[in-house]
């Protein structure tokens, strides 16, 4: 596809996806027993990357544990003494939502030895690349018990919510970034009448019972990074409220959001909202312009 002005062409074929799904000769999502492989190796060519566990899952599936430091550290306690910031990454709490579970490989192999390795110069990882195994291995979006793992994160009611925990009360995050999948069609069609226009949706705090502190941060820091990121990597970048009661217009469904603004939406005494900052991506058209 020919180059336009103002229109950026993102080469897909020269964006690395190390993991076993992506390497594997018929296209598949990476089994349990290749995940485990898959990591042993990383760990046993990198320096950098220890891996450990956080448990096992109600079946019985282990639940594996990446840290990630210039140092090669393992001990929570002792990566938290590094002084530097401790960003945790999380894939496939939903279990039929596999694109996290596989995206996490893929980092864990860029940080280990690839060209992302320089970050833990400035940063300690940590990668839960799939936090639901029984239900990925049954294509479940609830755990083993029928529980959603997205929504025990305050009554931890389940063994893999309580071992998450334990070690991120060990090794505390400064950023959490939780990777979840969307369908292009499903809710949103049952909800607006419309296919889901974007391809990548990242949540800020912006909910009502979040500190207004941290939502205030979300936006002059977080916000204008993620926009100005997402136009130099060939995206445009908007606001888009789901999950809202109000009137929503199906007539700008491809080039804008799909419900209000924030600016529209009543204070926080409204009921709670999902707020999310979406990028349109050239991965869904090719192309796309950063405005």
């Amino acid at each position: 596809m020919p180059a336009e002005e103002g229109v950026r062409i993102l080469a897909l074929e020269q964006v690395v996806l190390d993991s076993p799904a992506f390497a594997a000769a018929t296209p598949s999502l990476t089994s349990d027993d290749a995940l485990v492989r898959f990591l042993t190796t990383l760990a046993g060519a990198s320096r950098r990357l220890r891996l450990s566990s956080l448990g096992q899952s109600q079946q019985g599936r282990d639940l594996p544990l990446i840290y990630l430091t210039r140092e090669g550290l393992d001990d929570p306690l002792a990566i938290a003494r590094l002084d530097r910031p401790v960003i945790w990454l999380i894939g496939q709490q939903h279990g039929n939502e596999p694109a996290g579970g596989e995206a996490m490989l893929a980092l864990a192999a860029a940080l280990s030895s690839g060209e992302l390795a320089s970050l833990l110069d400035r940063l300690s990882i940590v990668i839960v690349p799939r936090g639901n195994p029984d239900g990925a291995a049954d294509d479940r979006r609830v755990l083993a018990s029928g529980v959603d793992l997205n929504r025990d994160h305050l009554l931890l009611s389940q063994p893999e919510t309580r071992a998450l925990h334990q070690v991120m009360r060990l090794l505390p995050p400064d950023v959490v970034i939780d990777h979840h999948e969307f369908s292009v069609a499903g809710r949103w069609a049952e909800k607006f009448g419309a296919l889901h226009a974007v391809d990548v949706m990242i949540l800020e705090a912006t909910h009502p019972s979040v500190p207004r502190s941290l939502t205030e941060i979300a936006g002059r820091l977080y916000r204008r990074a993620a926009s100005a990121s997402a136009c130099k990597a060939t995206s445009a970048a908007w606001p888009l409220i789901i999950s809202w009661p109000g009137p929503c217009s199906k007539r700008r469904r491809p080039k804008g959001p799909v419900c209000a603004p924030p600016s529209r939406l009543p204070a926080a005494r409204s009921p709670p909202i999902a707020a999310r900052w979406s990028f349109h991506t050239s991965l869904r058209a090719g192309r796309s312009r950063c405005r």
